[in-house]
């Protein structure tokens, strides 16, 4: 039997500084904050938001994450046009 709870994942998280998009309660808004302050932009529709938050990752020069709970977090892969 294997003990699930004996190994240690170390999962990327946000860093201080990095952008993070968040759905705003049960609206269908999202939030783009800098890590860990409050959100600055509200965007309507996922694409609108994950576009900001990348623009402000790369003038930064940080990361960009999104997250649906505030639990899981994913990186926000560059788009290459």
């Amino acid at each position: 039997m294997i003990d699930h709870h004996s190994r240690e994942i170390a999962l990327p998280l946000p860093q201080l500084g990095d952008i993070l998009v968040t759905r705003v309660g049960a609206t269908c808004y999202y939030a783009v904050a800098v890590v860990p302050r409050d959100p600055h932009l509200t965007r309507a529709r996922y694409v609108e938001a994950t576009n900001s938050a990348r623009d402000l990752a790369r003038n930064r020069g940080v990361a960009a994450w999104v997250s649906e709970d505030l639990v899981h977090f994913l990186p926000l892969p560059e788009v290459i046009a």
